[in-house]
């Protein structure tokens, strides 16, 4: 039997009512990964079966999450993981067929505007002015305020398209973009409240004592306005949370996704979508 024909043959076996036959041709069908996709969807829309489009809808999702967990497990495990490509590994839980390519056009074309405007005569305080005059002003990318929450403020693409979206994804993108026009801009997990830091120099190892070496902030939330140390002792003192490093030196590329993904799950914890918060449970633990 080909292999054509056996996916075949086990996609007609899912209105199977016996649960150990049906659970051997699922395991089965998640053995075969994304080549079995295509037939599952092509099946689905034939189906007259509301439960048989269920399993399918199942199958599919269990393949994807399968996906993306190898992909972030091969990223996790990697020396020095590009941030761009950590994100978008997290986008394609939502997003399967995202397209990389015109995510990458869309950030080469807000960085080929900054760049324009940017010259080494310029402080690193003019610097991050005319940034923010391009990024939030002209392009209108901003944090999402008093708006529902949505799955997809976490996602790359959509943000991009969007031009809106959750903080830590918008400062994420700053980040990307930044580094890219070397401007040494690093994204710091504070509590409840990403930001980005200004460092003097690029940092090489982030267990040195780089909060010594940020000379200023920076706040996604709102639109790139800049505060100093003082104002992060003020905000933890606000919500009487005790002060540790981590809330004042930048987070390597791992330490940012790790938080992104402790977003994505609060998220589904909110929405009460026990079996998402599970899968966002087991990539967090990759970290």
């Amino acid at each position: 039997m080909s292999k054509k024909t056996e996916i075949e043959a086990l996609i007609r076996l899912l209105d199977e009512e016996d649960e150990m036959i049906l659970e051997n041709v699922t395991n089965k069908l998640l053995s075969y990964g994304e080549e079995v996709v295509f037939n599952l969807e092509n099946s689905w829309g034939i189906s007259t079966s509301p439960l048989v489009q269920e399993r399918i809808e199942s199958i599919i999702d269990q393949i994807n999450f399968n996906e993306v967990y190898k992909a972030l497990k091969k990223w996790s495990n990697s020396n020095n993981p590009d941030l761009y490509n950590g994100v978008e590994i997290i986008a394609k839980y939502q997003f399967p067929d995202l397209d990389s390519e015109n995510i990458k056009t869309s950030i080469s074309g807000i960085k080929q505007k900054i760049w324009l405007e940017i010259n080494n005569d310029l402080t690193p305080l003019e610097l991050v002015s005319v940034f923010n005059h391009i990024f939030f002003g002209q392009f209108g990318f901003k944090s999402k305020i008093n708006e529902k929450p949505d799955i997809n403020d976490f996602c790359i693409n959509y943000v991009l398209e969007a031009k809106k979206g959750s903080a830590i994804l918008i400062g994420i993108l700053y980040t990307i973009i930044a580094q890219e026009l070397n401007l040494p801009i690093y994204g710091v997990n504070l509590y409840k409240h990403f930001c980005l830091s200004y460092q003097k120099k690029f940092i090489i190892n982030f267990n040195d004592n780089t909060q010594n070496e940020s000379m200023f902030y920076i706040n996604p939330f709102n639109k790139g306005t800049v505060f100093g140390r003082q104002e992060i002792l003020t905000y933890l003192k606000k919500i009487k949370k005790e002060k540790q490093d981590i809330f004042f030196k930048p987070a390597d590329n791992k330490m940012i996704i790790k938080e992104l993904l402790f977003y994505v799950k609060a998220y589904f914890e909110n929405a009460n979508q026990v079996e998402k918060q599970e899968e966002i449970e087991k990539m967090i633990a990759l970290f």
